[in-house]
């Protein structure tokens, strides 16, 4: 994750985050949230599905397996230059914005052989 901005609390802003996206549609949001001022983190996982239509990624995820109709529906926009910018409103006011950046890792080989094995597999950090 690169920044975030439009929250004012802890509970709301995370603080790091990854979102992977694999070639057979299933997307991956990886976020941490400071939960009190001595630095105790909390992650939540939300698995789901992803379609891209032009520069525009629709996602539908569910936060920690959550079974049952509470999916997030939101949309990120490809950016150029491989960043991903994702958008959502506030839950009293305003909007939340993360940003990403397109990171290709792998502790096997280097970033250019990473991106020809892994051609179509997504990470955004």
């Amino acid at each position: 994750m690169r920044s975030v901005s439009g929250s004012f609390g802890m509970a709301e802003t995370p603080v790091d985050g990854m979102i992977t996206l694999t070639p057979d549609g299933v997307a991956q949001r990886q976020v941490t949230y400071q939960t009190d001022t001595s630095g105790t983190v909390r992650e939540v996982v939300a698995l789901g599905t992803y379609r891209l239509a032009g520069s525009i990624l629709h996602l539908a995820l569910r936060e920690n397996g959550a079974q049952g109709a509470d999916v997030w529906s939101v949309q990120a926009e490809l950016e150029p230059g491989g960043g991903l910018r994702l958008a959502y409103p506030r839950p009293a006011d305003g909007t939340i914005v993360e940003s990403y950046q397109r990171r290709w890792t792998s502790p096997w080989a280097p970033p250019n052989q990473c991106l020809q094995r892994h051609r179509t597999l997504h990470r955004f950090a």
